[in-house]
């Protein structure tokens, strides 16, 4: 699941930029497209980012987590392309993104979701996610930001 190969970040790459093609919201206030040229191409890079393929062999979905203060990371772009929703994958990512954040000394991890992300929010939820302050300035209305700890 750990992107490894450059099929592997080449697919997650494209995976993050259909994501954000889906959400109808203007993520330049977070620099994507230097977020998309920096991503790494080898697990030497503090960003780890997770694709997950199906028995096929084709990318299904995505995770990255990145430091982002101290023993505080984030998670980011978590995607399940829409043909592969229902299968749990999303909960197969999270679970993968906060084992590794745990396994490289995070002690926090905490992400951000858009209003409209209903189901995203009851997986987090489930994962123990509760609302905390914003961390970062974010125009769009309703976002919410969430934690928990490792």
């Amino acid at each position: 699941m750990t992107a490894t190969t450059t099929r592997d970040y080449a697919a997650g790459r494209a995976l993050i930029e259909e994501y954000a093609g889906a959400l109808n919201v203007d993520l330049c206030f977070q620099n994507f497209s230097t977020e998309i040229a920096d991503l790494p191409v080898s697990t030497d890079h503090p960003v780890a980012l997770y694709c997950l393929r199906i028995s096929t062999g084709k990318a299904a979905g995505c995770v990255a987590i990145r430091p982002l203060e101290g023993a505080v990371c984030e998670m980011k772009r978590l995607y399940v392309k829409s043909q592969y929703r229902g299968m749990h994958l999303g909960h197969r990512l999270v679970e993968a993104a906060i084992e590794q954040a745990a396994r490289l000394g995070y002690t926090r991890i905490v992400l951000d979701t858009l209003p409209g992300m209903v189901p995203a929010q009851r997986l987090y939820a489930s994962f123990g996610f509760q609302e905390i302050e914003g961390y970062y300035a974010n125009p769009v209305a309703g976002v919410r930001y969430l934690a928990r700890d490792l």
